[in-house]
Parts: C-alpha cells; structure tokens; sequence
C-alpha cells in the first residue's frame, strides 16, 4: 500500500503510519472503526454515510463512545480530497454491484480499497468487468482487495488445498449456516425474513446476493484446478416459520 506518514515507535524503530477512512458506517462498519481506533499503525481521517442523520455526527458517537473529532460526511467528494491511503468498505450489499462507481472512482483517485462485498474475483463477472478494475487500479496507481468470509477460506482456499490431497475428486459441496441472532433487521428484510410466501416468491434479493458471493467462488476454485465451468444452475428455496419468531429487538416474524 503506497503512501502514509513515518512515524517513530517506541523502540525507536520508523513504521508506517496509514490514513483509513470507513466507507459505510453500518454494524460491520462500526466494527471495523473501534478496530481502527485500537491499532497503532491506523490513523482514521474519515467515515462516508448514506444517512442524512448521520451527516455530520461524530464518528465517536456514531460507534457509541465519547467523541473523537472526526464527522462523518455523506460526500464522497470530500472524502476524496483527504487523500487517505485506504479506504475500508463496508457498504450495504444490494446484491446489484451498484458500489462498482465508488470503487473504480477511488482507484483511479489512487486510494486502496479494501471491501467486504464481492470483488474477491471480478473475473467472474467478465473480463470485460475485471479489465474496468484494472484499468482503474493502473491509472490510479492502487489497489482492491476483496475480503470477508464468503469467499475467503473454506470454499475457494480450502477445498483447493484438499485437492492436493486426494486422487479421485467426484465432487465439492459446501455448506454454509447462519445465526441470526444478533443481525441487523434491515439486512434480514433483504434476504426476506418477515414476509409471505408470495412474497418472498417475488424477491430475487437473497438469491441473486448468495449466487454473488459464491459465484466468485467458484470461479477462482475452477480457474486455479484449470476445470472451465460450463454452466451455473442456481435454484432457491424458502420456508415458512412453524410459529412465531423474535429476534431481541431487532425483527418480530409472526
């Protein structure tokens, strides 16, 4: 990661300091800003908001702390002209790719990004969709790192290395499961949680966000094993509740 000011440490040692700015202050965004704030070698010089009420505020109260002296804005312009070396990014997934401007803006401003939405594999969109990125990476001299954990270990890493290990492969399943305890309302309405059946028979959300983050997958899985994929068969199915479900204050589903 090009850029950031020197700093001395205590052992006398030159690090390197870096200026993070947190792009979506949701629950995972809010996360990643008390991590920020902890790590010594992070100095954080701004936070991007989508909400008008979040204009302004401080991120200190934003994350329910004592404030720090840094608003947070909703204009990315701004944030632009802080010229930090990394941008975290931790926007709302829509499961429409409609962050792909933010990020090649950016890139081609010369700011990293590090998202946790799924730009692990821009290929799997196309070549035309990756050479966009690459475009924008080069002409800004950065970087974009796709992160999280779907992908990022078990599918893509994992099941690759199992390979090595194995003479005869027939098949790769994987399975994956969620508490919900503890997520944020607003997210469960996407993936449909507290509708109908006709409903949730109409909302292509949670299956066009899931076939996203495993398409990415499954690409890379195939690229690095040198099997070309022919075809991606995606079916969704739902079920309704048995009775009444809460979530502690988050979502009530009758």
């Amino acid at each position: 990661m090009p850029g950031g000011a020197l700093r001395c440490s205590a052992a006398g040692m030159t690090d390197q300091l870096y200026r993070i700015v947190l792009w979506g202050p949701g629950v995972l965004g809010q996360a990643a800003i008390r991590e920020v704030l902890r790590r010594a070698e992070l100095e954080l010089v701004g936070v991007l908001a989508y909400s008008e009420s979040k204009d302004g505020v401080d991120v200190g109260t934003l994350i329910g702390a004592e404030p720090i002296g840094i608003a947070a804005t909703t204009d990315p312009d701004a944030i632009v002209a802080l010229k930090p070396d990394c941008v975290l990014h931790t926007a709302r997934d829509f499961g429409d790719f409609r962050s792909d401007g933010d990020i090649i803006t950016l890139l081609e401003s010369g700011i990293n990004v590090i998202s946790v939405l799924p730009y692990q594999y821009p290929r799997a969109r196309g070549e035309d969709v990756e050479r966009r990125f690459i475009a924008a990476g080069e002409k800004g001299g950065a970087t974009l790192q796709g992160n999280g954990i779907d992908p990022g270990f078990a599918y893509e890493r994992l099941a690759a290395l199992m390979t090595g290990i194995s003479t005869d492969i027939e098949y790769i399943r994987l399975e994956e499961y969620f508490n919900t305890s503890d997520v944020d309302g607003e997210i469960l309405k996407l993936f449909g949680f507290g509708s109908t059946e006709a409903e949730i028979e109409t909302n292509p959300v949670a299956a066009t966000m899931a076939g996203n983050y495993l398409t990415m997958g499954m690409h890379y899985l195939a690229d690095k094993l040198g099997l070309p994929i022919s075809r991606i068969e995606q079916r969704s199915r739902h079920r309704v509740a048995q009775s009444a479900q809460e979530i502690p204050g988050v979502l009530k589903i009758e």
